[in-house]
Formats: C-alpha cells, sequence, structure tokens
C-alpha cells in the first residue's frame, strides 16, 4: 500500500508541474528597468557639466547602444525585440537627461554667477 502511495504522490507532483507562462511577461517594462538599473548617470551629469552639452546631446540620443551579454537570455526569448527596442530607448532618453540636467546646472551657476559678481 505505502509503494501505491508514494507513486500516486509522485504522479501527482509531476502532473502539478506547469509550464512557465511568457505570455503575461511584459518585455518592455523589463528593458526599461534593466536599462534604469544599467545607467550610470555621474558620468553623462559631468559631461554636461564642461559647457559641451549642447554638442553632447545629439551625440548621445543618435549613439549606439549595447546592451550587457547578461541580458542574451532575454533577447533570444519570445519578446526580445521589444526588450532590445525598450532598452535601447530608455538608455538613450536617460543619455539626454543627464547630460541637459548638468548643462542646465551649468548654465544657471553662470548666470547667478554674473548676476552677483
Amino acid at each position: 500500500m505505502t509503494k501505491h502511495l508514494a507513486l500516486l504522490l509522485f504522479i501527482g507532483l509531476a502532473w502539478g508541474q506547469i509550464e512557465s507562462d511568457t505570455t503575461q511577461i511584459d518585455y518592455s517594462k523589463m528593458g526599461i528597468d534593466a536599462a534604469n538599473n544599467d545607467f550610470n548617470s555621474r558620468s553623462y551629469y559631468y559631461a554636461g557639466c564642461t559647457g559641451y552639452g549642447v554638442y553632447l546631446i545629439p551625440l548621445a540620443a543618435t549613439a549606439p547602444v549595447k546592451i550587457p551579454e547578461k541580458y542574451n537570455s532575454v533577447l533570444f526569448s519570445d519578446g526580445g525585440e521589444s526588450f532590445k527596442i525598450s532598452y535601447k530607448k530608455e538608455l538613450r532618453r536617460l543619455r539626454v537627461k543627464y547630460i541637459g540636467k548638468g548643462t542646465f546646472h551649468l548654465i544657471s551657476a553662470a548666470g547667478v554667477s554674473y548676476i552677483l559678481f
């Protein structure tokens, strides 16, 4: 009797395993989150503060984006193209945002110092 019970439990366990459902995964949201986690804002902010930010914004917006190899498993899945597009778009947006922020702070500081001195 215990053999049959163990066999039935094993069959029930195997039958209860389901395949992972990838239709509910939002790959574009996953790409945006990954880009936000991987982005280093400091270097782009400092680039904007150099005074060349106005020239660097178009370069940052059109520069190619390399996706790290740690995302290869996602890229080769069903929603990989959506992930890739949203990752690149978000990374370019963040680059332009932080260069613009640095440029704005530089221009603001120059304006304030002109008014004060």
